[in-house]
């Protein structure tokens, strides 16, 4: 990065106590910029949904605490940041009082309605710090209403493209650059508010620091900013040492592209060596002729989004998390898109399944410790379904919003619970959703439903978490124009762990044409929108702008989270409480789980016997490789380590091998596993009734061929090999 020219500043020695009360202070100015910035802007994916973040920064740009909303906004804000201070330090300069604003995905944004704006700290005459806001606009311009166009395959057709622009000038808007902005917004006021919410969050920490640097010096506040991005560097480069050194993969998929319904994948190598990480994407797909790649900043907010919850959980979040990172992304794939790819679709596409890989690659890493294994979990939902609307509300004004509930979908399971019901983004701390009161006071439309939906979650020994749906009417309009899009139609992204079933598919169907103002005039309420007579259109991932007409019935489900081992472990009683529940069908959970419920209650002995068949039939899978019998008393072995909770690496005289928990004896760690499990090709239904495979994918289950016990599912392109999931450096 560029460095900004400043003052050298003395550095001095700072007491534990006063540093604890410094670092804890900046992070609660963190937090009232947040709480400002919502109060301000009043936009609901703002203030319902937290689609926002904030930070505080050093003068070189170095982020020293952030808030607590989404997590890949604050990485965006870093290189923002980077750009700023690398195009605008000698012209048109930086100086007190000035903030600058951006928005262009190739200058920092995730894609174009994220919209950032940084201000410099200025302390005597010296840049000491920066503090910056970044949320998501409702509408930047473009081809359609919400700037995110699934027919554009150019960035320069999604909106306005801003690259850093000082918007205020030493204290002072510059107002004429400022309408040449608002005016190519559909939402001109919406956007002002926005815009101000920002400068009200920054207005709030320049004042709050400079308050601290006058109270306690520049030298000490300039020691603890300093410090704070070193206790990270440090407790994180030695929680890794903490962890085995090795390569750990992990393979995600996106079924179209916006274009058409072309398959891509995105494929993490994670190499952890000492303290060190390399995120390797090399191999995944060329970029899209789509809107659905991602850039730079979005591939570091993914990595920044997946790695602090799961590394930095007990660890400041700053800077000094992605220290020990090197990322290798050659310019031209999907996840680091070339100019002037189009990447409206970016945070809701790409950089969610970049998230999904580092979350499920570091999980492998943390399942390879014994100390970290209860860290580690399966996919949240793989990918945001989504949907803009506009035109005129019920109140005859022209409007635009932005469903956000479909973020309460399911989480990932653990190996000691299962995942959280509608557990909502790994990548939002302190996530919310609108209740659908505020939806129907500020959309024109009447909810029919939103609840917790059957057959969403991941099976598996600890199941993961349920999504929610919902079903709604078009209501008091004369029409509403709707852009849903999404990926996850054909791919249930979000994969399972040590054979954990992956959650289940997005769903949505349009209903046409249907009685339901009848059925209100006769005072009945309708709950499934099946029941009514209606036209049924399945919606294809991205279907472009769509019409509601008045009477038509929108219903969508989301992907559930993965499960956590085999299935068939999970104790009756639990599977059935899970039917009690709603979690699962009654058909549904006696096929996944391998019970007989009969009259309400378990027959023990009856799923004993099914569960026994089924390890029988698993133990005649078909096996590629098979090790060369080895003698020896369970004494000669030398345990190792654990892989997940069911594996686990001995070693052999001089030989380390992978062994099941029925201390059956795998095969060489250096190989791919699976090559020496049973292996059998798996139907969508095999994981539920809300699941569905793109025609280019297959699906597999491999098993101990000893014990019968499910190791992985693997969704995979078909005629690849399977994934190489985990390769221990003995």
């Amino acid at each position: 990065m560029k460095q900004i020219v400043e003052k050298d500043i003395e550095k001095v020695s700072v007491d534990p106590v006063t540093f604890e009360v410094l670092r804890n202070r900046l992070m609660a100015i963190s937090e009232e910029m947040s709480i400002n910035l919502q109060a301000v802007s009043g936009s609901p994916i703002v203030v319902e949904a937290a689609d926002f973040n904030v930070g505080i920064f050093t003068a070189n740009g170095n982020l020293v605490t952030m808030g607590k909303t989404v997590i890949a906004h604050t990485g965006s804000l870093v290189k923002m940041l980077e750009h700023i201070i690398a195009d605008c330090v000698e012209d048109p300069g930086i100086e007190e009082g000035d903030m600058f604003v951006v928005n262009s995905p190739y200058k920092g944004a995730l894609h174009a309605p994220d919209m950032g704006v940084l201000a410099p700290i200025f302390y005597e005459g010296e840049c000491i710090g920066w503090a910056g806001a970044c949320l998501h606009q409702l509408d930047v311009g473009g081809m359609v209403f919400g700037s995110l166009a699934s027919s554009a395959t150019e960035v320069y057709q999604e909106s306005m493209i801003i690259p850093p622009v000082k918007i205020i000038e030493r204290g002072k808007l510059r107002k004429d650059v400022w309408n040449m902005i608002s005016g190519m917004s559909r939402l001109p006021k919406n956007f002002t508010l926005d815009f101000r919410a920002m400068t009200s969050a920054n207005k709030v920490a320049i004042k709050q620091v400079l308050q601290l640097v006058d109270r306690y010096s520049l030298p000490t506040i300039h020691t603890v900013f300093k410090d704070i991005i070193q206790l990270t560097k440090d407790k994180i480069a030695s929680r890794l040492r903490q962890l085995p050194d090795g390569v750990y993969r992990a393979r995600n998929y996106l079924d179209h592209d916006g274009q058409s319904n072309r398959l891509y994948h995105i494929s993490l190598e994670l190499t952890k060596k000492n303290d060190k990480l390399t995120f390797d994407f090399s191999e995944s797909s060329e970029q899209t002729p789509g809107f659905a790649n991602c850039t730079e900043s979005a591939l570091v907010g993914g990595i920044f989004s997946g790695m602090l919850p799961l590394l930095a959980y007990d660890i400041p979040w700053n800077d000094g998390v992605l220290n020990p990172v090197e990322i290798i992304a050659p310019e031209g794939i999907i996840c680091n898109a070339k100019w002037p790819a189009a990447v409206g679709h970016a945070t809701l596409s790409v950089m969610w399944l970049v998230e999904s890989l580092v979350v499920e690659a570091i999980s492998k890493m943390l399942a390879s410790s014994d100390e970290y294994l209860s860290e580690a979990h399966s996919s949240y939902f793989g990918g945001a379904d989504l949907l803009n609307v506009a035109g005129l509300n019920q109140y005859k004004e022209p409007f635009g919003n932005t469903f956000t509930e479909q973020m309460a979908s399911g989480a990932g399971a653990y190996n000691h619970r299962d995942g959280i019901d509608a557990g909502g983004c790994h990548h939002i701390p302190a996530q919310k959703i609108p209740n659908v009161e505020t939806m129907e006071n500020s959309t024109p439309v009447l909810y029919l439903y939103r609840k917790y939906m059957e057959d969403t979650a991941g099976a598996g020994r600890n199941r993961g978490g349920m999504s929610l749906g919902s079903a709604f009417v078009v209501h008091d309009t004369p029409s509403l124009l709707g852009i849903p899009m999404a990926h996850g139609l054909e791919v249930p992204n979000a994969f399972g762990l040590w054979g954990g079933k992956p959650g289940s598919c997005i769903i949505r169907s349009m209903y046409r044409e249907t009685d339901i103002h009848d059925k209100f005039a006769a005072q009945e309420w309708v709950a499934d929108p099946s029941q009514l007579n209606a036209k049924k259109e399945v919606l294809s991932a991205k279907p472009g702008p769509i019409f509601f007409q008045p009477g038509d019935v929108f219903e969508w489900s989301w992907q559930g989270g993965g499960g956590w081992g085999d299935s068939i472990d999970r104790e009756p009683e639990r599977v059935l409480n899970d039917v009690n529940k709603g979690v699962y069908q009654k058909l549904t959970a006696e096929k996944l789980f391998k019970v007989v419920i009969a009259d309400g209650k378990i027959d023990q002995e009856a799923t004993q016997k099914a569960r026994a068949e089924k390890r029988c039939e698993r133990m005649t899978y078909e096996v590629t490789k098979q090790l060369i019998p080895i003698s020896l008393q369970n004494d000669n072995r030398v345990v190792l380590g654990p892989i997940g909770d069911t594996l686990e690496r001995v070693q052999v005289s001089d030989t380390v091998y992978v062994q099941c928990g029925c201390k059956q004896l795998l095969a060489p760690a250096h190989e791919n596993i699976k090559d020496y499990l049973g292996v059998k090709e798996m139907d969508p239904s095999d994981i539920g009734t809300r699941a569905k495979l793109h025609e280019e994918l297959e699906m597999h289950e491999y098993a101990c061929p000893s014990c019968g016990l499910a190791h992985f599912t693997e969704v995979k392109r078909k005629g690849t090999a399977p994934l190489h999931d985990i390769k221990l450096v003995d």
